[in-house]
């Protein structure tokens, strides 16, 4: 029984799926024995991952370990794809996968780890059975999908769906509202073996259980500013969690050994409305802001701007322009790295430089909360001003 042959079962490269079951790979695949490693890496290149009962166990027990110790620890709330009713329903196949006991049971990651550990036997048997696929699996593949007929003819075996879902949690950054429209955003590997052997060393940021700053309320406070895409929220607040993990974390002193590491990693923003629909996908181009602001030591100017960001929500009624003169100067910052154009910089201190006069009118009178913005403007501006030879 032990050397029975068992596939994992990749999804097409038009689904989402496929990306999912990457990303979970990836997340382990530096703690994979060099044998097990080598089939996952032949699997991958062959489409197909043929594997002994044996491996299938050591491979499934190295994730829900990375699961239980880092991803549940920081993803196990608000986290999750969304899951459908209508059509194939979501609830119903993975209750007939035995990933969830009944359709009333919420999927959380920390459920995924539990069935696997209370009924790890059980689930290995199952591994080969056929199952659907369901609906937050497809996001790529929705023009394939016209009629009910089409989509019953979509299946995967149970093993390659607990793989997938496992690297939903793994990939999430998380639920973002935007005006009236919700959006989930993933961090995927590209589905390449160069992906696969790196992005544990990004996962092992994005997953990290001692950070105390939780990436989605970063976003959502770039958000709420106005005028800020969706797609920049979401580049600076990685850059600044990035940092953050990095230096007051793990230690470190330099970033540069994730240069063009974060590149082989996707920013996929899903919009889950009557079916989960892709609206963007971007490589992660982290590398060309960390390296220009490391290279003038103006790194701390992540940290000021996130604290720019809250002050300017916060006192958006008391000083008049705080929220539009932030956004202009994120907008602006991401033109100068991208340009080396001096006008950009100028531009945002210019316009801080009067909100610094109006914070200090307000700080004058006895308001602490606007003595402080004061002087994290004071400092943002100081960063700036490194960016200008």
């Amino acid at each position: 029984m032990s050397n029975t042959a068992i596939t994992i079962q990749l999804f097409d490269e038009s689904s989402i799926g496929r990306y999912y079951q990457f990303a979970a790979l990836a997340a382990i695949y530096d703690v994979l024995d060099i044998d097990l490693a080598r089939k996952v890496k032949s699997g991958v290149e062959s489409g197909r991952i043929v594997l002994t009962l044996n491996d299938l166990r050591a491979l499934l027990d190295a994730l829900v370990d990375y699961l239980k110790n880092e991803v549940c620890q920081v993803k196990d709330r608000v986290y999750g794809p969304t899951l459908y009713r209508a059509g194939v329903n979501d609830y119903r196949i993975l209750r007939s996968a035995g990933l969830i006991a009944d359709e009333k049971e919420r999927l959380t990651c920390s459920s995924l780890v539990e069935r696997y550990e209370k009924d790890k036997d059980h689930l290995l048997q199952r591994a080969s059975n056929i199952v659907e696929v369901p609906m937050y699996l497809r996001a790529y593949v929705f023009s394939k999908y016209r009629s009910m007929s089409e989509v019953k003819h979509e299946a995967i075996n149970v093993i390659s769906l607990y793989l997938a879902t496992a690297g939903v949690y793994v990939s999430m950054i998380g639920r973002i509202v935007k005006g009236e429209d919700r959006y989930e955003l993933y961090l995927n590997p590209e589905v390449s073996v160069g992906a696969l052997q790196v992005a544990s060393r990004m996962y092992s940021l994005l997953n990290q259980p001692r950070s105390k700053v939780r990436l989605p309320i970063i976003i959502q406070s770039i958000i709420n500013l106005e005028g800020i895409s969706l797609e920049l929220a979401s580049i600076f607040s990685i850059a600044y969690y990035v940092y953050h993990v990095a230096k007051h974390v793990l230690n470190m002193q330099s970033l540069a050994e994730y240069y063009n590491v974060f590149e082989k990693l996707k920013l996929v923003c899903i919009k889950p409305e009557q079916r989960p629909l892709v609206i963007w996908e971007r490589p992660l181009t982290l590398t060309h802001i960390i390296a220009n602001l490391e290279s003038v030591n103006a790194l701390d100017l992540l940290a000021a701007l996130e604290s720019l960001t809250e002050y300017a929500v916060d006192l958006r009624e008391k000083v008049s322009g705080f929220t539009d003169s932030v956004s202009a100067c994120i907008n602006d910052l991401y033109a100068y790295i991208e340009t080396k154009v001096l006008d950009a910089p100028v531009h945002c201190a210019s316009g801080l430089a009067r909100i610094f006069d109006a914070l200090d009118e307000n700080c004058r009178k006895g308001d602490e909360r606007t003595c402080n913005a004061k002087k994290n403007v004071n400092m943002f501006i100081h960063y700036i001003a490194r960016l200008v030879p």
